[in-house]
């Protein structure tokens, strides 16, 4: 039996969705396929998972390689949604705290992975938004009522980039300060 779950996270609540992907497994679904805002579960024997997520971001390594990693180290690749790589693996009475990061400072390399793919997909909007916009006059347009709501719709996309790159900014100086105490 297949169970479809509509949920939203975002790239800083990553350690919510884990949890949410672990208490499904607990409650006997697996997870199948991810895509945006819907996961995708099968019916399955109640089971004590980790679900650890990671961003793969611009990285030189093959897919083949970076999930050849994982695999060495008992990881299951669950799915992928885009750079996110979902990974799982039964919890192990000898070692509770399961985690694809060595250390701290490689989950922190995750967020870094993340503020990169997000300033490269910026500069675009916002050069649109503070450069090219202001030094166009939007009479030379023969459809102006449409360039006036993509300009609302440019800025309107460009409030909510700010605000996730606000709060991976935030989870970054957070995870930084853990790693000093």
């Amino acid at each position: 039996m297949i169970k479809r779950v509509r949920k939203w996270f975002w790239a800083w609540n990553d350690d919510k969705e884990e949890k949410f992907l672990e208490d499904m497994a607990a409650d006997g679904y697996k997870l199948k396929n991810v895509s945006i805002g819907m996961y995708e579960f099968i019916s399955s024997e109640p089971e004590k998972v980790r679900y650890q997520l990671d961003f793969k971001g611009i990285n030189r390594m093959s897919e083949e390689e970076y999930l050849q990693i994982f695999e060495d180290a008992g990881w299951e690749c669950a799915d992928r949604l885009g750079s996110w790589y979902y990974f799982r693996k039964t919890y192990d009475e000898e070692m509770p705290d399961l985690s694809i990061f060595s250390d701290n400072r490689s989950r922190l390399e995750k967020y870094r992975r993340i503020i990169l793919v997000l300033f490269l997909t910026g500069f675009p909007l916002y050069y649109q938004l503070l450069i090219l916009f202001p030094n166009i006059d939007g009479e030379e347009f023969h459809y102006p009522n449409f360039y006036f709501f993509f300009r609302i719709f440019v800025a309107m996309l460009a409030v909510v980039h700010a605000a996730v790159l606000i709060r991976i900014i935030a989870k970054i100086v957070k995870e930084n300060k853990s790693i000093k105490e």
